[in-house]
């Protein structure tokens, strides 16, 4: 009788079955993107930009983009202004910490650093609010199941900003 296990064959079996597991953990790694997200054009290359996604997901006409293109320059302006008046107003508070100050000049100043701060989350409300009532009915079930997404981008995406020149190592 022929001994049908031997060891050159455990070892070949054992060959085989760790190419199987490379194969499909290789496979598995190359057909699953990241956190899910099957937005990237190619491996290693940056997700596409909020108003890119907008534009290719809904699938907007050149009507509807340039539409779009007028609401996005409106916003940007507003939050330009935004920030801007906020970095004031944050050099100010912190410019305050060497003079004798009451609470309420603090309180005061933090306030409006807050209301700016809403003013923001109400102007991009109304900016997809606006983008929105540029869609058409099938759009519109695009847009409010895409939403999250483009929001969650523009927030998680944002680069720190820049250190002071004098911190830097």
């Amino acid at each position: 009788m022929k001994k049908y296990i031997s060891t050159t064959n455990i070892i070949i079996l054992a060959l085989i079955v760790m190419v199987a597991l490379n194969l499909s953990a290789l496979y598995m790694l190359w057909n699953t993107k990241a956190g899910t997200e099957k937005d990237f054009a190619e491996p290693g290359r940056r997700p596409p930009s909020p108003k890119s996604l907008i534009i290719n997901k809904l699938d907007f006409s050149d009507t509807q983009i340039e539409a779009y293109e007028k609401l996005i320059k409106e916003h940007r302006r507003i939050v330009k202004q935004t920030i801007g008046d906020n970095r004031k107003l944050k050099k100010k508070l912190y410019g305050m910490l060497s003079l004798p100050i009451t609470n309420t000049d603090v309180e005061e100043l933090i306030n409006e650093i807050s209301g700016n701060e809403k003013t923001l989350e109400i102007a991009t409300f109304e900016h997809f609010k606006k983008v929105r009532e540029l869609c058409n009915e099938e759009q519109k079930e695009k847009f409010d199941k895409l939403i999250i997404r483009v929001i969650n981008r523009m927030s998680f995406h944002k680069r720190p900003p820049p250190r002071p020149r004098d911190l830097r190592p």
